[in-house]
Order: structure tokens, then sequence, then C-alpha cells
């Protein structure tokens, strides 16, 4: 959801007007309502001041994290552990990987390095390193 609908939704939970949420961060009137039509984004201080206002952080008003405090990375990884791979997939896997050249291997090793750190996994604590 974007921040100018999670600004819409969270003014209707207070029952608030976009005048009344304006006094309340200091802001102007129409600067909410550019934000919540979508024609501007929200600076760090704004968003600063809405988290405090409705009590939430600001991941939750970017869309990193869901209702509960849960990181979006977080799901993605948890729905990969829904999927384990079966045993002829890793098989099957493991044949491709094997005819890859030196530099290939390398290459995906990275990235999957690169992907497992953007998603905050602890990879050492993973391996057992």
């Amino acid at each position: 959801m974007a921040f100018s609908d999670k600004s819409k939704e969270l003014r209707g939970e207070k029952k608030i007007t976009q005048a009344q949420l304006a006094q309340a961060i200091n802001l102007s009137r129409s600067c909410i309502s550019m934000i919540e039509i979508g024609k501007n984004e929200p600076t760090a201080t704004t968003l600063i001041a809405y988290a405090k206002y409705f009590g939430v952080s600001a991941d939750y008003l970017l869309g990193l994290e869901d209702d509960f405090g849960v990181k979006e990375a977080e799901k993605s990884l948890r729905a990969y552990d829904q999927h384990e791979l079966t045993d002829r997939q890793q098989v099957d896997l493991l044949k491709m990987y094997k005819l890859l050249t030196e530099i290939q291997k390398a290459q995906v090793f990275g990235y999957v390095l690169a992907l497992l750190e953007e998603a905050g996994v602890n990879v050492k604590s993973v391996l057992g390193h």
C-alpha cells in the first residue's frame, strides 16, 4: 500500500480531517492533500511526524512491514521455507551448478549472498560458521 493510502487509512481510523492532521503534525492542509493524492512524497521529517502521531513505525508507513511489524523481506523468506526443494530438485540444481565455470559459480554464490543480506539474513548463522 502506498504512503498516500496509508495516510488516508490512518486518518480514517482516527476520524480526523486533513486539516486536523495538518495542525497536529505542523504541516499545511494542502501538503497533506498533495501527499494523499500522490502528488508529493513525504519528507523524512514528515514521515517521522506521521509515525509519532499515529504510533506506527516508518517502515509500516513505507510499506516495508505489515500491521504486526513483520518485515516484508522476512515474509518472502518464510514463503521459501514452506516450499522446500524436493530431493530431485536439489539433485537437478546441483547438476546444473556443476556445469558452470568457476567464474559463473562465484557469480551465483555472490548473487545469493547479496539476496540474503538484502533480506536481512545472517548467513553465517544459517551456515553454522
